[in-house]
């Protein structure tokens, strides 16, 4: 990946090489750019000159208008200004470059060259610089799979999520129909491993109800499969339509069990084969190294309550990289209809973000909430996360139609950052609640 950074300093003030060194200690895997910047011509040469992931414009020390290509520019923009080289400038630009909806975020600070800042701010041009080299994997049926494929009069709506989310995130979409992943992966299993896996799966689980091995062996099975299969076509999160493939009998097994198992192993797993949710989970890996739970929102008017459902979330949702878990159990659901659910317990007290997407409107949505309790039980989904915001009734009657049901939650609040980067993605940002 690489990111233009450029240097607005028509006084040459001595700053440069702070930065240059604090950026390739952060950031090694990054290929940066640097310019200085004097005239307002040596900014259209920099934003031309070569093909870029993003732009970091520090702005020193400058009165004569150099910034204002940059901005203009429509590429995702981190602006960092210095408090008094650069104060004139940067206050009459940057509000008219958001007026006109451009792709930028700014921060003003003294100490332009501060490690904690520039982790977090470089960091959202990182995240977009690598959706652009992710690969989601979605496994649904033949025939879906031919309609997401070509615009067909029935389905441009189907084929049309597919190319607006490219457009937005430059994540590559791979298409596989069931009978093709049936026939290269899941019949190809070795069952005496799937059969293993299955009896580890019930021993280390904190608590199982009414399953056995021989319950989960499809799982596990299915769980093989889908490594494979990731493996082979070098994606970075996985979309199984589960719903439709199971009640067809096109498959017989449930990826909830897999998905918690893929989600420690860093792959995002998504449910019912929702592009919008997957394109979210690999955004937030990216930016804040977090997993998401995918879930169908139910809303308690009379308690300001909304109750998050679904039949797995992962357990690692602290981080990909942090070690603690949450508790979880493999049970029935749905009323004792649907087995290998996952009920996991969450973490009460603590602040959830929620988002969702309309990639045709380019609109995310957004709500900050607190989690008060677990629910457990036959009814609906088996994992039920219960939180309280302030408004459930303005929830509902601001929900974009467009974005579907599912949201998917992260835990703690990082409203902040999404709004940040969500504008680096030109992404309108609605917060109903």
């Amino acid at each position: 990946m690489k990111i233009k950074v450029l240097f607005a300093n028509f006084w040459r003030l001595p700053f440069s090489e702070e930065i240059k060194k604090t950026l390739n200690k952060l950031f090694s895997e990054v290929e940066f750019e640097y310019e200085n910047l004097r005239t307002p011509n040596d900014a259209l040469k920099a934003i031309k000159s070569t093909r870029i992931d993003g732009v970091l414009l520090f702005v020193l020390s400058s009165i004569p208008g150099i910034v204002r290509p940059v901005l203009m520019s429509g590429l995702p923009t981190v602006v960092i200004n210095e408090t008094y080289g650069g104060s004139g400038e940067f206050l009459l630009e940057y509000s008219k470059a958001l007026k006109e909806e451009k792709p930028i975020v700014a921060v003003s600070t003294r100490n332009v060259a501060d490690e904690a800042l520039l982790k977090k701010y470089v960091g959202y041009l990182v995240a977009i610089a690598r959706l652009k080299e992710s690969k989601i994997l979605l496994i649904t049926s033949k025939t879906t799979t031919a309609q997401a494929t070509l615009e067909f009069p029935l389905s441009v709506d189907m084929h049309s999520t597919i190319r607006d989310i490219q457009a937005i995130f430059g994540i590559q979409v791979e298409l596989m129909p069931i009978n093709e992943f049936k026939e290269r992966y899941y019949e190809t299993v070795n069952e005496a491993k799937a059969s293993e896996l299955a009896e580890k799966w019930v021993k280390e689980a904190p608590k199982v109800v009414e399953h056995g091995p021989v319950d989960l062996f499809t799982a596990a099975k299915l769980y093989l499969a889908l490594k494979a299969a990731i493996e082979s076509t070098g994606a970075d999160a996985v979309a199984f339509n589960c719903i439709p493939l199971f009640i067809t009998g096109e498959i017989d097994a449930w990826p909830c069990v897999p998905f918690l198992k893929l989600q420690e192993e860093g792959i995002p797993g998504v449910c019912e084969g929702d592009l919008y949710s997957a394109a979210l989970m690999l955004l937030m890996k990216h930016l804040a190294d977090k997993p998401g739970y995918i879930n169908d929102p139910a809303l308690d008017d009379l308690k300001q309550e909304i109750v998050y459902y679904h039949c797995y979330s992962p357990i690692n949702m602290y981080g990909y990289s942090d070690p603690r878990r949450l508790s979880y159990a493999i049970v029935p659901s749905h009323g004792n209809t649907k087995k290998q659910s996952v009920w996991v317990e969450y973490p009460v007290g603590e602040k959830i973000t929620v988002l969702g997407l309309s990639p045709a409107e380019r609109i995310m949505t957004l709500h900050v909430a607190e989690i008060v309790g677990n629910e457990y039980g036959p009814h609906v989904c088996a994992t039920k996360v219960v939180a309280s915001v302030k408004d459930t009734k303005k929830l509902a009657e601001n929900w974009p139609h467009r974005s579907g049901w599912h949201r998917v939650i992260f835990l703690g609040d990082l409203r902040e950052d999404v709004v940040n980067v969500a504008r680096l993605l030109g992404l309108k940002v609605l917060e109903p609640a």
